[in-house]
């Protein structure tokens, strides 16, 4: 019963150990939560948090940017969605807290290792690019997205 208690003590936590082996550049921004910006070729700016998904730090949480304020454009969510069925990776939410629509993955902090949290967080930012554009296209196209 001590051995586990004590095998469990000296396990790293899996952020920390992201922390201090990613390449990417970030900012710590509370007790192991963290925020990247990533800069695209076009200048195409977008924010990404790395987080717990609470205190129990059972899950980790990716979110990246793709739509600001989405709150004045109610179906904008369900024709995202339309393009990205049957697309494996991140997934599309609305945040009713901010009004954003994120490109967001959870997944258990015990499957979690550095590598595969930079794979998934550099995922994560493709999919908010690729659907950055999808939008531009829904407002080029109809009165509702203007």
């Amino acid at each position: 019963m001590f051995g586990r208690r004590k095998k469990k003590e000296e396990e790293k936590d899996v952020l920390e150990e992201w922390a201090a082996t990613t390449k990417l550049k970030f900012m710590r921004v509370g007790e192991l939560a963290y925020a990247l910006i990533f800069k695209m070729n076009d200048d195409t700016v977008v924010p990404v948090q790395v987080a717990y998904n609470n205190q129990l730090r059972g899950w980790i949480v990716l979110r990246a940017l793709v739509v600001e304020d989405a709150s004045p454009l109610p179906s904008l969510l369900e024709k995202i969605n339309e393009y990205n069925n049957d697309v494996c990776g991140a997934k599309l939410v609305y945040n009713s807290l901010t009004g954003t629509i994120d490109a967001i993955y959870e997944f258990p902090a015990k499957f979690a290792t550095p590598r595969l949290i930079d794979a998934m967080i550099v995922d994560a930012v493709m999919t908010a690019v690729k659907n950055r554009k999808i939008v531009e296209s829904f407002r080029a196209e109809s009165p509702e997205f203007v």
